[in-house]
């Protein structure tokens, strides 16, 4: 009787009726560059989860103006045409984020929020009430995929909190706890008291094994301090990494460069504030160092965009020679009016050419993202949200651009929806999700959902009155007989 009440305290789901759902809408647009459908959600985006094996999204969405809210479930389909079908709702507010996991006999749906998680059923038919999967403070899922967006099915869940690493794997119906790595721990007095915090960790696949990548923390001058610990348990190694003098860390990439791990990092001048000096970006190797003097960077370069401007780094093979590249995207001048692409061809073994490719785009996009394996051929794209266009730009395999001259793909933007006279403040409120502010549109990324050669890239755009808009950008229709 415990395990009943406890479960049903957990997850207070039922399946979706034709009667107690809202309808749900539809919206395709064609061209001869590609195709979107749209997805109006009637909410908030809270997670979005493509299991690969299916050819379907599961879409978990919120009421706009209730942050805990009840969730609700829904399946988004592409071939044979598009369709979206509601599948559970009254999922507890608690629930940030959705998983598969392969127990061992199926993938199942995993709901997951702060200290818990739950199997929901057979991924392919999911139900209430909910199946504790793991309970433990400070677990959640979202502390290593923080992204709305999580796709494959995993076979095990790794999660960090300040001073620990843990990792849980499958144990008949439930989870068990496989690893647990102590984490150095730092504490931070704030007004709202005491923050305890742990180096970020970062999983890496280099050299055929799985490591986790903690860090990179200043330790003096201009020394990096970086943890490598197997992911399967042991003891971590050391790294040590040097800035050239009188700089320091402002961002890092954890990254692999033709099989070993590395930093990419964004310096900056040390003890000075100057917001007009340019960006400096330096790869450093991660490797085992007993003096603790730290290897220097093996690539140094300086950015056209300022100190304050965002940038976007990707290492991925964007010229298909099986050699890593380095790729930057960022906004140039002191209004981030255009956007610049670079890309630096690798050589091997870590090293990359001095020249950089360069592409610049005339008017800065309200969204953008470089994503990895986003091409039919698996290799990196540029996805843009224009403000009145959807694209994909392929990285160029060869010549002086970084872009592809013509897009992969490329719709019109569906137009803004015209809001209500009686939903004032609609516009603050579609820029809110999981009570924490979301800018609107924003790319999500790239999933296979419908068989078509190369995956589909997800974005979201505001639907007036505190709602969200999901849509897919697909290649276009194969002609027919094919």
């Amino acid at each position: 009787m415990r395990r009943r009440v406890r479960a049903l305290l957990l997850c207070a789901a039922h399946a979706a009726t034709a009667a107690g759902a809202a309808p749900l809408v539809l919206a395709r647009t064609r061209a001869p560059g590609g195709e979107s459908v749209t997805l109006a959600l009637g909410g908030v985006l809270v997670a979005a989860l493509a299991p690969g094996d299916g050819g379907e999204l599961l879409v978990l969405v919120r009421p706009a103006d209730e942050p805990d809210g009840a969730r609700r479930l829904v399946r988004l389909l592409l071939a044979p045409e598009p369709r979206a079908e509601p599948v559970l709702e009254g999922l507890g507010g608690w629930v940030k984020t959705l998983a598969a996991l392969d127990l061992g006999r199926g993938a199942e749906l995993v709901a997951g929020g702060l200290g818990r998680a739950v199997s929901l059923g057979p991924l392919a038919a999911p139900g209430g009430p909910g199946r504790a999967l793991v309970e433990h403070p400070g677990f959640d899922l979202r502390s290593l995929a923080p992204a709305a967006l999580r796709t494959g099915v995993e076979r095990r869940f790794a999660a960090a909190e300040a001073g620990h690493l843990r990792s849980w794997e499958p144990d008949g119906d439930a989870l068990r706890l496989a690893s647990d790595l102590p984490l150095p721990v730092a504490a931070e007095r704030t007004a709202a008291g005491l923050v305890l915090s742990s180096p970020r960790a970062t999983p890496v696949v280099g050299d055929g094994s799985r490591r986790w990548l903690l860090g990179p923390a200043p330790a003096g001058g201009a020394r990096l301090r970086t943890l490598l610990a197997p992911a399967d348990g042991g003891a971590p190694v050391e790294a040590w990494s040097a800035l050239p003098a009188g700089e320091e860390m402002a961002a890092s990439w954890p990254v692999v460069v033709d099989g070993e791990p590395a930093l990419v990092v964004r310096a900056q001048g040390a003890g000075r504030l100057d917001l007009l000096e340019s960006q400096r970006l330096r790869v450093l190797p991660l490797a085992s160092d007993r003096t603790r003097a730290g290897a220097p960077p093996t690539f140094a370069v300086e950015l056209d965009a300022k100190r304050w401007q965002e940038t976007r780094v990707l290492v991925a093979d964007a010229d298909g020679d099986g050699r890593d590249d380095l790729l930057a995207a960022y906004p140039e001048g002191l209004t981030g009016g255009d956007l610049v692409v670079e890309t630096w061809r690798g050589l091997g073994a870590g090293r990359f050419e001095a020249r950089a490719r360069r592409t610049d785009l005339a008017d800065t996009p309200a969204a953008w993202d470089l994503l990895p394996a986003a091409t039919e051929e698996g290799r990196p794209a540029l996805l843009l949200v224009g403000k009145t266009r959807l694209e994909l730009r392929a990285l160029a395999a060869a010549g002086r651009g970084a872009l592809e001259a013509e897009p992969r793909r490329a719709v019109a933007r569906p137009p803004e929806p015209v809001a209500r006279p009686d939903a004032p403040g609609a516009a603050g409120r579609a820029r809110r999700t999981g009570g924490e502010p979301r800018e609107l549109p924003a790319v999500l990324g790239v999933a296979e959902l419908d068989g078509r050669p190369g995956p589909e890239a997800l974005f979201l755009l505001a639907a007036g009155a505190g709602g969200e808009r999901l849509v897919v950008l697909r290649a276009g229709a194969p002609p027919p007989g094919r």
